[in-house]
Order: C-alpha cells, then sequence, then structure tokens
C-alpha cells in the first residue's frame, strides 16, 4: 500500500512538472501560429482580396487548437454582429495582458480599410508579434525543459521522503 503511495505521488507531481512544461511548448505555438495567421491574412488580402469571414473560415484549420479557439470566438462576434461591443476581451492562458491586447486591436482592424493599409497594419503587428514571439521561444527553451525534470525530480525527492 505506501509503495502504491508512492508512485503515485511521484506520478502526480510529475504530471505537474509535465503541464508546466506543456503550458511553456503550447505559447510558443501559440506565437508561432500568430505570425503565421498574419502571414496567411496579409497574403489573402494582397492577392485574393478575400473577405475577412472567408479568411478565418478556410485558414483555422491549419493552426494550433488554441488560435483555432480564439478564431471561432472572433468569427462568433462576426457573427452576431457586436463587432462594435468588441469590449469582450478574446483571452487564452497562453497570453499575457499585453499580448492578448494586441491580438484583439489585430482582430479589430481587420476590415476597417482598403487593402494597403490593411496590408501595412498587419505588418505592424507582425513586428510587434515577432518580438513575443521571440520572448515566447526564450520561455520555451529555458523553462520547459526545467519544470520537467523539476517535477520528476521533486517528485521522486517526496517518494524518497515517504519511505
Amino acid at each position: 500500500m505506501q509503495l502504491f503511495l508512492i508512485i503515485l505521488i511521484v506520478g502526480g507531481i510529475s504530471y505537474v512538472g509535465y503541464g508546466l512544461s506543456s503550458y511553456y511548448k503550447k505559447r510558443y505555438t501559440l506565437m508561432s501560429d500568430i505570425l503565421l495567421f498574419c502571414d496567411c491574412l496579409s497574403n489573402d488580402i494582397d492577392f485574393l482580396h478575400t473577405p475577412v469571414k472567408q479568411i478565418l473560415l478556410n485558414r483555422n484549420v491549419q493552426f494550433a487548437p488554441e488560435l483555432n479557439k480564439l478564431l471561432n470566438q472572433y468569427k462568433q462576434i462576426l457573427d452576431n454582429g457586436k463587432l462594435l461591443e468588441f469590449n469582450q476581451p478574446i483571452s487564452s492562458i497562453y497570453f499575457k495582458r499585453e499580448e492578448a491586447e494586441m491580438f484583439m486591436s489585430l482582430l479589430y482592424e481587420l476590415g476597417k480599410s482598403d487593402s494597403i493599409t490593411q496590408i501595412a497594419t498587419i505588418k505592424n503587428f507582425k513586428t510587434v508579434f515577432t518580438k513575443y514571439h521571440i520572448e515566447a521561444t526564450e520561455e520555451n527553451k529555458k523553462y520547459a525543459p526545467l519544470a520537467l525534470k523539476l517535477g520528476v525530480l521533486i517528485g521522486i525527492l517526496a517518494g524518497i521522503l515517504l519511505i
């Protein structure tokens, strides 16, 4: 019985470390996908002159689930016609507050002007998100393996202390 409890504690604490590691990996993936989304937006607006709703319907399949969820929230806002009441946050746990506000600003600016201005705006947002992507990459490289290793080591330490 004691062995089962020790294995359960080691596994549980290791799983917490894995969860923290997964957080940093998903944050990195979300920032990478936002940069890809900016490229898709600028290409579709520049070359195909596709409406925003059509871009959102066609392009969200290739992105990670986190970005798909955010884009689906935005599509619901567009479908309900509540774009003027866009104060409600489109957020994710993988965003910091400033990043969430920037992403909401990017979505809010879509379809507000001519294609040349929209492309310039998207490129400006892409430079900001490139900074966030670099930050997320550094955090992923530093903290993801650290969280996983610490989770396993602390789990083993707790198991040893219980013996």
